[in-house]
C-alpha cells in the first residue's frame, strides 16, 4: 500500500505526508530486515522533509548505529578488534542515549587489545547507564501502580 500510494500519488502528497510514507516504508523493511533499504528510505524521509521529520531522523541514527553494531560484531569475530572497537564507538557517538550496549562492546574490544584500565572505565560507564536505567524504569513503575 505504501508502495503503490508512493508510486501513484507521489505528486498529490503533501510534504508531511510524503515524508512519513518514506519514514514507515523505512520502518517495514527494518522490519523484514532489509536494513540497507530501510536507510535509504528515511534518509529520503529526512531530505524530503528538509530535515524536519525529527521520528524519521531518531530512527534513521538508530539504525545506522545498529548496522554499525552488527558490522562491529562480524569484525570481532573475525579477531579484528581494533576495526570493531572503531565501529562500536562510532554506534556510540549515533545513538549515545541509546541503551549503551556500545559501551559493553567496547569494554570487551579493549580488553581483546590489552587495554585493560580502559576497558575498565568503559565497564563502569555501562554499569552506571544499567543502574540509572533501572532506577527510571522502577520509577516509572511507581508511578503506574
Amino acid at each position: 500500500i505504501i508502495e503503490k500510494t508512493l508510486k501513484e500519488k507521489a505528486d498529490q502528497l503533501s510534504i508531511s505526508a510524503k515524508s512519513t510514507l518514506l519514514a514507515n516504508r523505512g520502518l517495514c523493511l527494518e522490519q523484514v530486515g532489509r536494513l540497507d533499504e530501510a536507510v535509504a528510505s528515511l534518509e529520503e524521509s529526512v531530505q524530503v522533509s528538509k530535515g524536519r521529520n525529527d521520528a524519521a531522523k531518531d530512527v534513521l541514527r538508530q539504525l545506522k548505529a545498529s548496522q554499525l553494531m552488527a558490522r562491529a560484531v562480524e569484525k570481532a569475530a573475525k579477531n579484528e578488534f581494533s576495526n570493531a572497537l572503531s565501529m562500536f564507538q562510532e554506534a556510540g557517538k549515533l545513538d549515545p542515549e541509546g541503551d549503551g550496549v556500545w559501551r559493553f562492546n567496547v569494554a570487551v574490544m579493549l580488553n581483546k587489545l590489552g587495554r585493560t584500565k580502559e576497558s575498565l572505565a568503559e565497564l563502569l560507564h555501562f554499569k552506571q547507564k544499567l543502574e540509572s536505567s533501572q532506577q527510571q524504569d522502577d520509577e516509572d513503575e511507581d508511578k503506574v501502580t
